[in-house]
């Protein structure tokens, strides 16, 4: 399979869910080597990308989306570990806050939007399934 069908047929983005310490950040890290996949950034924990100045959390993953952009050769990937407190559910309480809007916005446009980077696929992890964005999920294969 050449590359271009290769990067084509894989899906924007996977996540992975389960009990803490079932192996998904291990699956991931085999699934990469195997692949051959490159990581744009090193894996980040969603605390990485939750800034505390305003705007910062959504520079970060407009850097990171130009950084693969730099790269359109190489499938690049983004791995976030606990995904659920960057996608929560916009219909929950505390989804509806106006900085997790913003990152969620960023994030989508960069899946699927006006900033479609189609060589940065997302890998992410969460234990809370049921607290993810229904269009961040409708966006990734689960």
């Amino acid at each position: 399979m050449s590359y271009t069908k290769f990067v084509e047929s894989f899906p924007k983005g996977l996540i992975l869910y389960g009990p803490p310490g079932t192996g998904k950040s291990a699956i991931t890290k085999a699934l990469c080597k195997y692949l051959g996949l490159f990581y744009v950034t090193a894996p980040m924990a969603a605390g990485d990308l939750k800034k505390g100045i305003v705007g910062d959390s959504e520079r970060t993953i407009n850097a990171i989306a130009n950084r693969a952009r730099i790269v359109p050769w190489q499938m690049c990937i983004l791995f976030i570990d606990e995904i659920d407190s960057l996608a929560p559910d916009r219909k929950a309480p505390a989804g509806g806050n106006v900085s997790n809007q913003d990152l969620l916005s960023v994030i989508l446009a960069i899946l699927d939007g006006n900033k479609t980077t189609e060589n940065l696929k997302i890998i992410a992890t969460t234990n809370l399934l049921n607290k993810i964005d229904s269009a961040f999920l409708r966006r990734i294969e689960i």
